[in-house]
């Protein structure tokens, strides 16, 4: 080793003296996805995008088969690879939806919609905002958990 190289081509190499790289940096994606599951409780879908897309289609089926659902330990995990970054398709969405919608002429009047539901869980509602969000969009709907 000793040389700079990409995950793409890390994980693409048939190379022997790249296994230890290969199988410290999965156990560490490991690591951090269950770190993640743990943090938020559940899990919807593992998503690749952007840069990391193509090593997202070498490590996801091996990731999954690791990752086990306290309660559903037989439970299959969804995964799924963007080559657009993930965060820009949820910004594109997320600005086309606030045009279209008028919040933002409301907001430029003072007068924003939903004031009264306060009281109401926040991560519910931005749950709930995603899920609407992703509704519209043919490479976001495959995100959404069965039945939203």
């Amino acid at each position: 080793m000793g040389r700079p190289i990409t995950l793409e081509e890390l994980f693409s190499a048939n190379d022997s003296e790249l296994a230890p790289a290969q199988d410290l940096l999965r156990y560490r994606i490991l690591l951090a996805c269950g770190s993640g599951i743990a943090a938020l409780e559940r899990l919807e879908v593992i998503v690749f995008s952007g840069r990391y897309a193509t090593t997202g289609k070498i490590l996801g089926p091996g990731l999954v088969s690791r990752l086990h659902l306290t309660g559903n330990p037989t439970a299959e995990i969804p995964w799924s690879c963007f080559e657009e970054p993930l965060d820009r398709l949820i910004a594109d969405k997320a600005v086309s939806t606030l045009l279209s919608s008028g919040a933002l002429t409301h907001a430029a009047e003072g007068r924003l919609p939903g004031n009264s539901q306060r009281n109401e869980d926040e991560s519910g509602r931005r749950r709930e905002g995603l899920f609407q969000l992703f509704a519209g969009d043919s490479r976001l709907q495959r995100l959404l958990p069965a039945g939203q």
